[in-house]
């Protein structure tokens, strides 16, 4: 027992410890972004609260020697455990990711019981952290203690009529530290003996003390109130007052803004250029209040997904049962008035899409939407000519040829798959291409680009969010997710119908009377599939939203009653099974729609390459790399994780071609987002983190019947439902009631036809990409099609009190630094653009003004056809 240091002058440590650790921390990971002068004149400020919460947690945890000491003693201890705890998820959140927890965030997941088993992944880190400033508060237990006491007492005697040394005449030199828990509380009487002129030099001693404490306290508050609010007031904050943000939840409802921000732009918007309607084109004149057409096709009640065109013929409250009825219209979209529009709907198809259009060769009966979890562009395929080839290729000598032969033999067998749906093979160690004899799937004359292997291949696909939930709204909906954190879309009308909308739509003319020889007049029938939890962040009710009435996931294959329960192997982490769960489900609903002569509309969404990039026990484990590999066991794990993915799309496209249904299915694959890692950039994931790394993704429209075709466009997941509507027109695989549907709306969504040449601008207006950075609200990335920059905005900083995360402006040049490795990063606006003109010249610098703006203007937009509050 005596190896234990007394309780209370422990917690008081671990107070000490957890929130002076957790500071240096804060600003060891925002050093490289300030001037150095600058941040040494500020740097005694950002200690201010601090310094209140350690003197405040002596002044409480003094010992229990009366009732009130009691409560003030456990009000300390809890204020110690809790900013231990903190510090301890902050530290292991940081050696985990490279980044720091917004405590605002954080909230969220502490609601959402499936999102706890996300941060429950880390705890081995936090653990180590936890046990690291255990220890050292441990060490440190009685000193700490007794140098706040010994420090509160002087101050004490600068504002008492006795003296420091009458004070240390009332204990025992020869007490414990815990005797400083008492602090003085009565006036010393002073020694009768002593002379009036050491009195008066105690006093002279005491008045300059306390002057010096005025002065240095009046220059502190000087620099205080002079700093600039943002980042220093971000920086000052201390964990138990941000921690705190987690425990705020804003107001979930309100009234949506009504106003319409003007576009940023005016004169671009100038009636000299706005477009006449032709045909089903709506035309284009922005900025105005043009009411949307009443489609003919359209029923007077219209269903689920296309309740836009009502709302703007009638006013409504968004939020029912909110005691104040919102007043107004509610909002919508409508491409005619959209400012940022650009169709390329007036270009002619591709001469190789329109010749095989035109001999009729192509039938799309089915349509199959594969989300690749965490799927860079640069493993789809790996293949060498990219960066992160070139970094494994490095990890083997030159000298040993045998084992970099090996190394290289490995690489381009990691993604047969996506080598021939894409076109773009790898060679091995001699140079030539792999026959991939052994693998579950084979496209026949892949190699020469044509059979099964044809297609649109887009190289420059970007997604529009770096966070899965938001970004399955634009591949399945052509909408914009919402500058918001988590999926507050959930709750709300989506703005544009989705794919089973539109399904759902043409369904409605149709009988099971009819023909059903005749392909056109069957019915569609939309099924979602993944191996996961769907309970994560409302993905379940996003889903119904969506549209979809059939939904397979997690809670299926763990349904006793659920055809093929139990699973065949464990759960491969903290969303559920690995794939091949799914295997005898997949054939289930592909089979049925052969036999059954219906429609389908087939999405999955995979997720055993997200973190922390499990493979089932039975997948061999390959080592990529050469030397050092223990330093690079994340990206190792990944990369096995892609070929575990790559393997099983290949098992679907074989089902396909087992129902006799592949050449009349239409494959469309796409990333979800990237995954950025430690060797891309020192903030590992997509958690707050802007890297290009977790942007660039694969998009592919598979189909044996379709010529390949690589197309350079900067496009967003936007692009895959009017792709999908122009190819269904196109090859005649809609009767002529959903082809005039099909018709009218392709031309209301954001995104282009990827099946027509990209434009990149249109009468002086850029066509922007928009990025939203995981999670959500915080960070936005820009990038304008055909420009070679990229830039990363704030949301939010200027609304965030100083207890919350504040974030900089950020600039690459993608064509010089494609990888990023040399951003500039300023924390305002202007510092920023004028780093920017010095490096990069003029050009750069006014397109980063002009992004800044379109930023600014698209998140009030956002918000405002989202009718969020």
């Amino acid at each position: 027992m005596g190896l234990l240091p007394p309780f209370v002058p422990f917690i008081y440590s671990l107070l000490v410890v957890a929130c002076l650790s957790s500071k240096f921390l804060h600003l060891a990971q925002h050093e490289h972004s300030l001037p150095l002068a600058e941040f040494l004149i500020y740097l005694p400020t950002l200690f201010l609260q601090d310094v209140l919460v350690i003197f405040l947690g002596r002044v409480l945890l003094r010992g229990p020697d009366g009732g009130l000491q009691y409560l003030t003693c456990a009000v300390g201890a809890l204020m110690a455990v809790a900013t231990f705890g903190a510090a301890a998820m902050q530290i292991g959140f940081y050696w985990e990711t490279g980044s720091q927890i917004e405590w605002g965030a954080s909230g969220s997941f502490l609601r959402d019981p499936a999102a706890m088993k996300i941060l429950l992944s880390g705890v081995r880190s936090v653990a180590l952290s936890a046990a690291m400033l255990f220890l050292i508060a441990y060490l440190t237990a009685p000193h700490l203690y007794t140098m706040a006491g010994r420090l509160l007492m002087v101050g004490s005697g600068w504002f008492g009529a006795g003296n420091n040394n009458n004070i240390s005449h009332n204990h025992n030199a020869n007490e414990p530290a815990a005797s400083l828990d008492i602090l003085p509380t009565t006036v010393p009487t002073g020694d009768k003996f002593g002379g009036r002129s050491s009195s008066r030099s105690r006093r002279r001693r005491r008045r300059v003390s306390l002057s010096s404490a005025v002065v240095i306290a009046v220059f502190l508050f000087y620099l205080r109130g002079s700093r600039p609010p943002v980042p220093y007031d971000h920086l000052a904050s201390t964990l138990p007052f941000a921690l705190s943000a987690a425990f705020h939840r804003q107001p979930a409802h309100g009234c949506p803004q009504s106003a319409v921000t003007p576009f940023p732009f005016p004169e671009l918007v100038e009636p000299a250029r706005w477009e006449r309607p032709v045909g089903q084109y709506p035309g284009w004149i922005p900025d105005h209040d043009w009411p949307l057409s009443w489609p003919k096709w359209l029923p007077e009640h219209p269903p689920p997904g296309f309740s836009r065109w009502a709302n703007q013929m009638k006013k409504t409250t968004h939020n029912k049962g909110h005691k104040d009825e919102c007043e107004g219209q509610t909002a919508t979209y409508n491409a005619a008035t959209d400012p940022s529009k650009i169709s390329n709907l007036d270009n002619e198809l591709y001469e190789q899409l329109k010749t095989a259009f035109d001999q009729h060769s192509v039938r799309i009966e089915h349509i199959v939407l594969l989300t690749l979890e965490s799927a860079r562009k640069e493993t789809f395929p790996m293949k060498q000519g990219t960066d992160l080839y070139d970094l494994v290729l490095d990890t083997y000598t030159l000298s040993n040829k045998k084992k970099r032969a090996a190394g290289i033999d490995r690489l381009s067998c990691m993604t047969p798959t996506a080598q021939m749906v894409t076109g773009e093979f790898a060679t091995n160690s001699t140079g030539q291409k792999n026959t991939f004899a052994d693998w579950p799937w084979q496209a026949e004359h892949a190699e020469d680009g044509g059979g099964d292997g044809g297609g649109i291949n887009v190289k420059g696909a970007l997604t529009g969010s770096s966070l899965t939930l938001k970004s399955l709204l634009s591949s399945h909906c052509g909408v914009m997710p919402l500058p918001v954190d988590l999926l507050e879309e959930a709750r709300l009308d989506i703005y544009q119908p989705c794919i089973p909308h539109i399904l759902d739509l043409f369904n409605s003319k149709k009988t099971q009377m009819k023909n059903l020889q005749d392909f056109q007049e069957r019915q569609w029938r939309s099924v979602f599939v993944q191996s996961s939890t769907d309970s994560y962040d409302r993905q379940a009710l996003m889903t119904r939203r969506m549209g979809f009435d059939e939904s397979i996931a997690k809670g299926m294959l763990d349904d006793p009653g659920s055809k093929y329960y139990p699973p065949g192997s464990a759960e491969i982490n903290y969303f559920g099974y690995a794939e091949e769960e799914l295997e005898p489900y997949f054939r289930d609903v592909i089979l049925a729609a052969a036999e059954n002569k219906t429609r389908l509309f087939l999405s999955h969404m995979t997720s055993t390459t997200h973190h922390p990039w499990n493979v089932p026990e039975t997948e061999p484990f390959e080592d990529y790399f050469g030397k050092e590999s223990l330093k690079h066991k994340g990206l190792n794990a990944f990369f096995n994780a892609v070929r575990y993915v790559d393997r099983w799309v290949g098992k679907i496209l074989g089902y396909l071609e087992e129902a006799r249904i592949a050449d009349r299915t239409l494959v469309v694959i796409v990333g979800d987002h990237g995954q950025a890692f430690e060797e891309d950039d020192r903030t590992q994931g997509t958690y707050e983190n802007s890297h290009i790394s977790n942007f660039r993704v694969p998009l592919v429209f598979r189909h044996p019947r379709l010529p390949r075709i690589s197309v350079e466009a900067n496009a967003t997941a936007l692009s895959i439902v009017p792709t999908i509507l122009d190819l269904l027109v196109h090859s005649q695989s809609l009767n002529a009631h959903d082809r005039r549907i099909a018709e009218w709306l392709a031309p209301e969504y954001q995104g282009q036809s990827l099946a027509r040449p990209f434009k990149n601008a249109q009468s002086g207006r850029r066509s922007w990409n928009m990025g939203i950075i995981n999670a959500g609200g915080s960070l936005l990335a820009l990038t304008s099609a055909g420009d070679p920059y990229r830039l990363v905005v704030p949301v939010q900083n200027s609304t965030r009190s100083g207890s919350e995360k504040v974030f900089e402006y950020r600039f690459t040049h993608t064509g010089i630094d494609p990888t990023e490795k040399q951003p500039l990063q300023r924390w305002s606006l202007d510092a920023l653009v004028a780093e920017v003109g010095s490096v990069y010249g003029n050009d750069a610098a006014h397109w980063t003004e002009s992004a800044a703006l379109m930023g600014s203007w698209w998140i009030d937009e956002q918000k405002r056809i989202w009718n969020y509050p």
